[in-house]
């Protein structure tokens, strides 16, 4: 195999899809900045954010069909809701647990 071959061999597996961004749209743009951000190609970023998406779905963090942008952001925003108020729990008891300690060693 000639140097470099293993890379375009690489490039032509796997399934291609066509994807066009409308006229106008900075879609790709940001995209490709995301992706150089993130140390992936534009084609492994948009990959990346379908899978996500995909599993997020099947685990009910948000419902797919005829969901507006904006009920999709809102049920993400929810998600990020849910997380935040699970960590500020885990502080409490963390805090809570480490003034009984303070209080043991006062004692002492």
């Amino acid at each position: 195999m000639k140097p470099g071959m293993e890379h375009e061999k690489r490039k032509r597996e796997g399934q291609q899809l066509l994807l066009r961004f409308p006229n106008g749209s900075d879609m790709r743009d940001r995209l490709n900045e995301i992706a150089r951000g993130n140390g992936r190609s534009l084609s492994a970023e948009i990959f990346h954010r379908l899978e996500w998406s995909l599993e997020a779905e099947a685990k009910g963090e948000f419902a797919s069909g005829s969901n507006t942008g904006l009920q999709w952001k809102t049920e993400q925003l929810e998600a990020t809701v849910r997380l935040l108020v699970d960590a500020q729990n885990q502080l409490r008891t963390d805090i809570n647990a480490l003034k009984d300690k303070i209080e043991g060693i006062s004692r002492c």
